[in-house]
């Protein structure tokens, strides 16, 4: 029992809010939010524990939270550069795929969000 406590006591078993904390860097680290399946494997841990962990520290999973993460990238370029540059840069397959996301997020169209919200922000004196 001693030596088996010994073995298991030695192993090196990160800490669930690492595994966590190292997703969020990979996540917020790229402007596209990198594919899950490319993140799980630069982890080192089976998507499943790692979905499961990162559920439990932040209440939602690692593809809706790189969504999340997209969509308010997205929103700050919006402010700078057009729409098909931003399509581009945080790769999205096509425009409509974008825009559905996009609208997800905001219940606004990015056309719309610009005419709404970055125009009237440029207008403004603060």
């Amino acid at each position: 029992i001693e030596l088996s406590n010994r073995f298991f006591g030695e192993q090196a078993v990160a800490p669930v809010n690492r595994i966590a904390s190292s997703a969020v860097k990979l996540i917020v680290g790229t402007p596209g939010s990198p594919r899950v399946s490319v993140m799980i494997q630069s982890l080192g841990y089976s998507q499943q524990y790692i979905n499961s962990i990162f559920k439990y520290c932040f209440g939602v999973s690692i593809k809706k939270y790189s969504d999340i993460i997209r969509a308010q990238t997205a929103i700050t370029y919006l402010n700078s550069t057009n729409l098909m540059d931003v399509i581009i840069d945080l790769g999205y397959y096509d425009q409509a795929h974008f825009i559905r996301d996009f609208k997800q997020y905001t219940s606004l169209t990015p056309k719309s969000f610009v005419d709404q919200v970055c125009k009237t922000k440029a207008g403004m004196i603060v």
